[in-house]
């Protein structure tokens, strides 16, 4: 669909049960090394590009491995570019 999404180093999550993600997101998700010393995900239930609450395939997508937290917006003002812009007070708590 777009550059961020190709079935080989995008995004992808897998368009069908068998297709699987990404060769990207697959070998991102087999590492056990984590990213980071701290790996802390923000996420939207109402992310209009990540869509379905970040579920494909009975997984939310949205989650590292090795993630130390998470904070998950659950309202509909939390779309894709307001979790971009917004979430600094979230941010700095990390930091």
């Amino acid at each position: 669909m777009i550059p961020t999404c190709s079935k080989v180093d995008g995004f992808n999550p897998g368009a069908l049960p068998t297709s699987g993600p990404s060769r990207y997101l697959e070998e991102l998700n087999a590492n056990p090394a984590a990213e980071g010393k701290n790996v802390y995900v923000i996420w939207s239930k109402f992310d209009e590009v990540a869509g379905g609450e970040c579920i494909v395939w009975g997984k939310v997508t949205c989650r590292i491995p090795g993630q130390r937290g998470e904070v998950i917006k659950s309202s509909i003002e939390w779309g894709h570019m307001a979790l971009r812009d917004k979430t600094g007070p979230d941010i700095i708590k990390w930091l």
